[in-house]
């Protein structure tokens, strides 16, 4: 079954699809750099604890056995590891009766309870402003990601996706996180607004009709990047908890505290952008450099830096 965003996406074999709002592009590292962990703040896993122990985990022993101490979670600014962060969940959806346990715990999360991103998008004027806020500042809440606002017709989907390919084990993160941005929109349009679609980059779980059961939309697997899709109708609705001043302080605070989207060795994100583009068959060359903003002559050289040919390189990203 094709998605409607599939449908109208294509015409005549042309991509028709535009660009509204682009986060921060993360940092390509030159060979031999010190590279820092990539974070997330601590926020995004607010009530982590309680959750587990609703549903009959041990949410110290997880945090241990993953190498994370609790007194981390106890703090919202505090820094994360990113892959750290991805595998608290994944060892919880195993530690669980719940392997959705990701797409519940976005399902019931407030977005007031992220943060300064969640605080900076509930402050905004309109839900337009909100979304763009969010796109526009997500990748210094949370480091090596992307999210984009893009449109075809009256179709909009919002994107998100980590773009370290070293990240593999990242399902219940993806659940998790469209199930929180779906409530950033029902803060203003109500609790009975759904979304036309939902996209994961991840195969078909076995229990996925709990997926559409949690998003009251119809939800597709293996697609290029985990989204959100939905119609521009409402889109300059208030948000109830709009405060111009507080938003503006919001954003100045999360600059001060998070200043840059992360950087990545090219091979690493070069290995993203390659297994984003599986799912519409095998890329090239050209496919990979415009996904990492650059020409292909530019790729080429930056890949001989690192002392690795474009040719092997593929391969070893594949």
């Amino acid at each position: 079954m094709q998605s409607c965003w599939q449908t109208r996406v294509k015409r005549g074999g042309k991509i028709t699809e535009s660009v509204i709002a682009l986060s921060r592009p993360v940092k390509i590292a030159r060979p031999c750099t010190s590279l820092q962990n990539r974070f997330i703040l601590s926020g995004a896993a607010s009530g982590f604890r309680e959750f587990v122990g609703l549903h009959g985990g041990d949410a110290d022993d997880i945090l241990d056995r993953v190498g994370v101490s609790p007194d981390t979670l106890n703090d919202p600014l505090s820094k994360l590891d990113l892959q750290k962060y991805c595998e608290i969940f994944e060892e919880a959806a195993r530690a669980t009766p719940h392997p959705n346990f990701g797409l519940w715990f976005g399902r019931q999360f407030h977005p007031r309870r992220l943060g300064l991103i969640g605080d900076l998008a509930l402050h905004s004027p309109t839900l337009r402003a909100a979304i763009t806020n969010l796109v526009e500042n997500f990748s210094l809440y949370q480091q090596v990601t992307r999210m984009r606002l893009v449109r075809v017709d009256n179709l909009l989907r919002l994107e998100y996706q980590i773009v370290d390919g070293r990240i593999c084990d990242r399902r219940q993160d993806s659940e998790r996180t469209l199930g929180i941005l779906v409530n950033i929109f029902r803060c203003s349009l109500g609790a009975s607004w759904t979304p036309e679609e939902i996209h994961f980059e991840h195969p078909c779980p076995e229990d996925s009709e709990e997926h559409n059961q949690a998003f009251r939309a119809p939800t597709f697997f293996e697609q290029r990047s985990n989204a959100i899709v939905f119609r521009d109708t409402g889109f300059d609705h208030v948000m109830p908890q709009a405060n111009l001043t507080r938003m503006i302080r919001d954003q100045a605070n999360l600059a001060r505290l998070c200043r840059d989207p992360g950087a990545l060795p090219l091979i690493d994100r070069a290995a993203a952008a390659l297994r984003s583009r599986f799912p519409e068959g095998a890329p090239n060359i050209d496919e990979i450099a415009e996904e990492l903003i650059m020409t292909r002559r530019t790729f080429q050289r930056r890949l001989n830096e690192h002392h690795c040919p474009s040719s092997n390189a593929l391969r070893q990203v594949a």
